[in-house]
């Protein structure tokens, strides 16, 4: 069964629905950036025509590998709207367990952050793309595509492909609910990694419980620090994005950082791991962080 129109049946319906009914309103906050809505679903819009563009079918896969930014909301909610399927990538994984989940997922393309830590995820690429068949190219987050089969997503968003909005209306009344949106490798611990296929109404309802948990509403502003490779990373960009609030995107997780994130933007709701907490609390100043706002 396909998907209705009017009906929020897609994780990207609720960001429509959040354009439509509240243009101007923060959608998430990246550094000194603040990204309504409007320019959410209009960016999301414009990707999801891309992707069309370059061929992407549905079910097809798309690995991400970076912390969370502004990007990854634009790939996973048109990702969403064209019924493809994110694959996460940890941004400290081997050479080994990339090459593992890229042959393992099948996946097409792989949007990435240039570097971290003491990675050049270029380089790296360069060395485990002849071993992948099915990858066809690379999009380069934040930096200048230096491989023969890269570009750089900045060079991506100056297009124009309104010649494919209709395809994309088309598509979108193809996907429905119940297809698979992530796919989340798990530890392999009794063995290699497996990966969990999770659909639309997964995600939208793990969502919901994480908004009834926490009491949320469009008033709250969050920080999202969590791996977007992890499904409480996705949940979280998820609930954000169906209860139409603020959300606050931090690259990577810092204890200091957070703390005056915190303060800064006086945020309501900190979805964090023990061991987060943990580091927050052990910080010799914490005392000092108006931490006030957090409910």
């Amino acid at each position: 069964m396909g998907h209705t129109e009017g009906a929020l049946c897609l994780l990207s319906d609720y960001v429509k629905k959040g354009a439509q009914e509240k243009p101007d309103h923060i959608a998430f906050i990246h550094g000194d950036n603040k990204i309504t809505y409007r320019e959410l679903a209009a960016e999301t819009e414009k990707l999801a025509c891309y992707l069309l563009k370059i061929g992407i079918a549905k079910g097809d896969r798309i690995a991400y590998l970076s912390i969370p930014r502004p990007e990854f909301f634009y790939l996973y909610m048109a990702a969403s709207r064209i019924g493809a399927i994110i694959v996460g990538i940890g941004t400290r994984q081997s050479d080994k367990e990339i090459e593992y989940v890229l042959n393992n997922s099948e996946a097409t393309y792989i949007f990435h952050i240039h570097s971290m830590y003491e990675f050049d995820y270029q380089e790296r690429f360069k060395k485990i793309l002849p071993n992948c068949p099915s990858v066809k190219g690379l999009v380069i987050l934040d930096g200048e595509a230096k491989l023969e089969n890269a570009l750089a997503f900045s060079e991506i968003m100056k297009g124009d492909y309104s010649d494919f909005k209709a395809a994309l209306i088309e598509r979108e009344q193809q996907v429905s609910t119940d297809d698979g949106l992530i796919i989340v490798y798990t530890s392999g611990s009794t063995g290699v990694p497996k990966g969990a296929l999770m659909s639309h109404q997964n995600i939208i309802h793990m969502s919901l419980v994480e908004i009834g948990m926490c009491g949320a509403n469009s008033d709250d502003i969050w920080i999202n620090h969590l791996p977007v490779n992890h499904v409480s990373g996705a949940t979280e960009v998820g609930a954000t994005g169906i209860i139409g609030n603020s959300t606050q995107v931090l690259e990577p997780f810092n204890p200091q950082k957070a703390l005056e994130l915190v303060e800064r933007h006086k945020v309501t709701i900190l979805g964090q791991v023990p061991t987060m907490f943990a580091m927050e609390f052990a910080m010799p100043d914490y005392g000092k962080y108006d931490l006030s706002s957090l409910r």
